[in-house]
């Protein structure tokens, strides 16, 4: 997705086991700025419908910057599974 600078960002993510929504898990989100720094939010536990989201703060940062971010959850069952995407900072001319 592409997102002007300065603009907020909500970050979805959702948990599914064999198709089916789950919740209460707790994910963590790395997000890398554009200076190179990193942000970590631990999101809202996941809904009944195994969503969750997380709003993100003002990015400012040049036309075609990418703010990748990784979105992990960890349980006591299996080992750390991660998903990492990323937005665009791209303003219209």
């Amino acid at each position: 997705p592409l997102l002007p600078s300065g603009d907020t960002q909500v970050i979805y993510a959702a948990v599914y086991d064999n198709n089916n929504p789950v919740s209460g898990i707790l994910l963590h989100m790395t997000l890398t700025m554009p200076d190179g720094t990193r942000q970590s939010y631990a999101m809202p536990i996941t809904d009944s419908n195994g969503q969750t989201s997380v709003v993100i703060g003002a990015i400012a940062g040049q036309n075609g910057t990418l703010v990748p971010y990784q979105i992990c959850v960890a349980s006591a069952a299996t080992s750390t599974f991660c998903d990492t995407q990323g937005f665009v900072i791209w303003e219209a001319p």
